[in-house]
């Protein structure tokens, strides 16, 4: 609940929600982190694919830059 915000988007119905996801592996490790906008129906709105922002490939952790 606290990763879900209202927004309103040009393109997008009333009751879009932004969403932070955070994945974990089977030992409970956070390995990816994707943003994501929410439709009323459920489906996934903008490109309709999770925007990732942080990824763990084996020991090493990616994170998006800023503003990018």
């Amino acid at each position: 609940p606290d990763s879900e915000h209202p927004v309103a988007l040009p393109g997008e119905p009333p009751g879009t929600v932004s969403h932070i996801v955070r994945y974990f592996d089977k030992g409970g490790r956070v390995v990816a982190i994707v943003h994501e906008f929410v439709l009323p129906d459920g489906s996934r709105g903008g490109s309709g694919r999770p925007d990732p922002k942080w990824v763990r490939i084996g020991p090493r952790a990616y994170k998006l830059k800023p503003g990018a």
